[in-house]
């Protein structure tokens, strides 16, 4: 379980960064495409959203992950005795 632990808060810590980091770098800048000419401000915001979302994306899947693996050993130590 220690492996998944450790993947799970580093998913979690690097979601946390980007988190702080768009608050800090692009306060007030909600990442939505409506012009036609590119703006670095506006690059910056959805590059750290793509960030969190996949560190976000991959603790929930290592989460997952490892509640399987520990329903697999909670319903094999059940059932053999």
């Amino acid at each position: 379980m220690l492996p998944y632990l450790k993947a799970i808060l580093l998913l979690a810590l690097v979601s946390g960064v980007a988190f702080v980091a768009s608050s800090v770098l692009v306060p007030d800048v909600v990442p939505i495409a409506d012009t036609d000419q590119p703006q670095p401000y506006l690059q910056l915001a959805f590059v750290l959203k793509a960030i969190e979302l996949t560190g976000l994306g991959g603790a929930v899947l290592v989460l997952i992950s490892a509640l399987q693996l520990w329903l697999g050993k909670q319903s094999e130590t059940t059932t053999v005795r």
